[in-house]
């Protein structure tokens, strides 16, 4: 397989992005070791709490965990940011602009897609 370009994207590049929804399942680590540290920061009513902005080839996608932490989900309703973080396995929505195909990044990250 060949090694694309990935980067990780400023963060004004993700806009436009949350328009193509696929889900992965792996762990924090696994992510980690694969896109570096995140650089997405938490939104404002924390759904969303990790996640990655990452330039794959000329392509940008969005990597995070939506309403997955008790930071949304509700003080002992959810495991807590730590906990998840490791969790053997968890779910990772993708994100990308309409136009584009996740397929060649999902196979980069070497997560099984769930739906």
């Amino acid at each position: 397989m060949f090694a694309p370009d990935v980067k990780l994207a400023e963060r004004d590049a993700k806009f436009g992005t949350m328009s193509l929804s696929r889900w992965i399942e792996c762990s924090f680590a696994h992510l980690r070791d694969k896109l570096g540290e995140p650089n997405m920061t938490p939104d404002a009513r924390n759904k969303v709490t990790t996640g990655w902005i990452v330039k794959f080839g000329t392509d940008v996608f969005t990597v995070y965990s939506f309403k997955e932490t008790d930071e949304y989900l509700g003080e002992g309703e959810g495991p807590t940011l730590d906990e998840f973080r490791n969790q053997d396995t968890a779910t990772w929505c993708i994100g990308g602009k309409r136009e584009t195909n996740p397929a060649d990044f999902i196979k980069y990250l070497g997560a099984p897609e769930t739906r």
